[in-house]
């Protein structure tokens, strides 16, 4: 939307300027709602094609590829939520089931939920196990960090659970 309202002050808006004062048309006698296509239909094929390639060049060059290298790292934010006898876990992708079953099993409260894709959106999280490891994964391990990732993540966020105050237990 941003770039079409670009591309068209760049072309629309010189194009229905140049027609209203130079050549003196008027917007509603001479440019009618059903004579605009016809009286402005260069200003709007420019500005369609300038958005169209204006987009292809934003999405080409723009990439958003995470290229990890020995020895970089990737930070991110995850959050553990007390509330009640609840504790709440953010995971900052979307992890596989037996990494959500295993983190609910060693979290502290009665009921323990975890919430996907917050903070950050990392692609998919795997074990080392379920990386590669049948064909149905396969794209499920091209949008991952890697095979270590969902190791790093289970660690981290068990540490997070240790470290933080039990949930508090209602009242009898």
């Amino acid at each position: 939307m941003l770039e079409l309202m670009l591309c068209s002050m760049l072309t629309l808006v010189p194009d229905f300027l140049f027609r209203r004062f130079v050549q003196g048309k008027r917007l509603g006698r001479e440019i009618t709602l059903f004579s605009v296509w016809y009286e402005l239909r260069w200003g709007i094929t420019t500005c369609l094609i300038l958005t169209v390639l204006l987009i292809t060049v934003v999405l080409t060059l723009a990439t958003m590829a995470i290229v990890i290298q020995s020895g970089k790292s990737i930070s991110t934010r995850m959050n553990l939520v007390n509330i009640g006898n609840a504790q709440i876990l953010t995971i900052p992708g979307e992890a596989l089931p037996n990494i959500g079953y295993y983190l609910k099993r060693h979290m502290k409260g009665d009921n323990n939920l975890l919430f996907g894709l917050t903070n950050d959106a990392f692609g998919y999280i795997l074990t080392r196990v379920d990386f590669n490891s049948f064909q149905r994964y396969e794209y499920v391990s091209r949008t991952s960090l890697g095979e270590m990732t969902g190791e790093i993540y289970m660690n981290e966020a068990l540490k997070l659970v240790l470290e933080s105050p039990v949930p508090e237990k209602p009242a009898q």
